[in-house]
């Protein structure tokens, strides 16, 4: 990665949509490390709407880099959650519950800066990822609730697509 680009990752826009689109899982997994490392050491927290198989290899690549995951999400100031979960709560018959998305995601949010020492929340998600190929309609409103949910929440959002 080139250095404007690793800076966008360690200090994003407190409103910034960084999207990230990779071709290999190294890539993938480097990156959103980045992403998630530099929020830790600033001791902010870190929310993340993932792929239940990528989950464990990120676990696995911040323990390996000297995290205690385990301790972070026992104090919530590293959340997981499976895209496969969130998915059926906002997307309904191929559109997205507008409501059901604000008030799931923006708790979620919430729940996170509780955990934060700092008050300050990254957001990792890949919820569109899932949805752009099949349902792009409901991909293109769901982008703009996220423009609006960052902007409302002040968080940074890192949105992974794989090519």
């Amino acid at each position: 990665m080139n250095v404007p680009g690793r800076e966008i990752l360690d200090d994003p826009h407190p409103c910034g949509h960084i999207v990230f689109p990779y071709s290999t899982e190294r890539e993938y997994a480097d990156t959103i490390c980045s992403f998630i490392a530099a929020g830790l050491r600033n001791m902010d927290s870190v929310l993340l709407l993932m792929e239940r198989w990528h989950r464990d290899s990120i676990r696995e690549e911040l323990q390996a880099q000297g995290f205690d995951v385990g301790q972070l999400e026992f104090n919530g100031q590293l959340t997981f959650h499976t895209v496969e979960a969130l998915l059926p709560f906002v997307l309904r018959n191929g559109a997205v519950d507008e409501f059901a998305f604000t008030t799931s995601i923006g708790g979620l949010i919430r729940r996170a800066r509780a955990g934060s020492p700092t008050g300050q929340v990254r957001v990792f998600g890949e919820i569109v990822n899932l949805l752009w190929t099949v349902h792009p309609a409901a991909t293109e409103r769901l982008e703009e609730l996220w423009n609006e949910m960052i902007a409302q929440q002040s968080v940074p959002l890192l949105c992974a697509y794989a090519l």
